[in-house]
């Protein structure tokens, strides 16, 4: 079980992958307009992907609205580019 995130300019990389006949660890993520704070939780403000200005990496929701979290199919990586672009990528193996 492996998820592992890696910082690379321009682009940022997570994988979450396991070998044959295990589960891999969780990994999600949010994005949008930005990550605002009030006390000791957040939320993540709501835009499209035009207008997004953050993306966060986690290995369970971090929010009070789990509904804000895409989780990352096992065996993928997802990949953050300069401009806050995201893609999902089967791992082959």
């Amino acid at each position: 079980m492996r998820s592992r995130i890696s910082t690379f300019s321009p682009c940022d990389f997570a994988s979450r992958f396991a070998s044959a006949g295990n589960v891999p660890a969780s990994l999600y993520y949010s994005a949008g307009a930005r990550y605002i704070v009030d006390g000791e939780d957040g939320d993540m403000q709501e835009t499209d992907a035009a207008e997004r200005g953050a993306v966060l990496v986690a290995s369970e929701p971090l929010t009070r609205r789990p509904e804000d979290w895409k989780a990352v199919p096992g065996n993928h990586t997802l990949t953050i580019d300069a401009g806050l672009g995201i893609g999902l990528d089967p791992i082959p193996f």
